[in-house]
């Protein structure tokens, strides 16, 4: 990888222990440095992004990004989503029938009438937030409104469209106008 931009990181070279004890890159050359593995193309600078947000905690610091540390979160990462995989179960198509017909072809939250084009299926409880992807877990909305859901559970979308209604109601009260589009 040649001289790295950081002085105190010092030369990169295989079985040269670095200087300070870490390896550090900018995200530039750490996805330089992994895309140059026989893999081809693995990561590009905005996925090293992603990862650090997701982190939940910076895998080194604002600018330059600690290999072992990034390597071993992406290693607990990968043994997370292979336990998130086994929470998926494959939906029959006759329970999906069961719940639209008990829904009597109408939207779980707005009541709006249900056509093959406007349905969506929702979780309940989001998978982002820890939900199974079961059909107890699984409702029939209207695709305009499961897209103004998104990882909202029901109660918190509900009070969000009271929220809405009650501050559009109280603009016409004070005689102003609500501007619907």
């Amino acid at each position: 990888m040649g001289e790295a931009a950081d002085p105190q990181v010092g030369e990169v070279r295989p079985g040269a222990p670095p200087a300070g004890g870490t390896l550090t890159f900018c995200p530039a050359d750490l996805a330089r440095l992994l895309n140059s593995t026989p893999l081809g193309t693995v990561i590009n600078e905005r996925q090293i992004y992603r990862h650090r947000m997701r982190a939940g905690f910076r895998i080194g610091d604002q600018r330059r990004v600690d290999l072992l540390c990034y390597v071993a979160w992406l290693i607990t990462e990968q043994k997370q989503r292979g336990r998130r995989h086994k929470r998926y179960e494959t939906l029959l198509l006759e329970d999906v029938r069961h719940l639209l017909r008990t829904q009597r072809h109408r939207c779980a939250l707005s009541g709006r009438r249900l056509t093959p084009d406007s349905a969506s299926l929702d979780h309940i409880v989001p998978i982002s937030r820890e939900g199974e992807h079961r059909i107890e877990n699984a409702q029939i909305l209207h695709k305009d409104v499961n897209r103004a859901k998104g990882a909202l559970n029901n109660e918190e979308f509900l009070a969000l469209c009271r929220e809405v209604v009650a501050w559009a109601d109280h603009k016409v009260q004070e005689g102003g106008q609500v501007c619907i589009a």
